[in-house]
């Protein structure tokens, strides 16, 4: 028999373990993505302010940001030019005007 054991809660996200046995457990996250989804479609229709030196073009949700941290990408400018223009993602575009990116800029 399995126990679940909540060990925080922050928000939108929900981290717990599952004890199996007294040598075996499964640590789990869970994070509700519908705030970042709900933000960038806000500021879709907000739209932007194209003369500015710099503009967000994502809400890039916690677990993909930690995953970035965890894998060593979360300075690779390609490697998040690759997340942002993949289409899954565009849900978390924050900007219309902007389609695509190279991530070779500044490099």
């Amino acid at each position: 028999m399995s126990n679940r054991i909540i060990y925080g809660a922050d928000g939108n996200k929900v981290k717990e373990v599952v004890v199996h046995d007294a040598e075996n457990f499964t640590m789990l996250s869970h994070y509700d993505i519908s705030a970042d989804l709900e933000y960038a479609k806000a500021r879709r229709e907000q739209g932007s302010d194209r003369k500015a030196t710099y503009r967000e073009v994502a809400k890039i949700p916690d677990p993909v940001m930690e995953q970035a941290f965890r894998e060593g990408w979360a300075t690779d400018k390609r490697k998040w030019a690759q997340w942002f223009n993949d289409p899954q993602n565009k849900v978390f575009h924050t900007d219309d005007s902007i389609k695509r990116i190279s991530g070779l800029e500044g490099i």
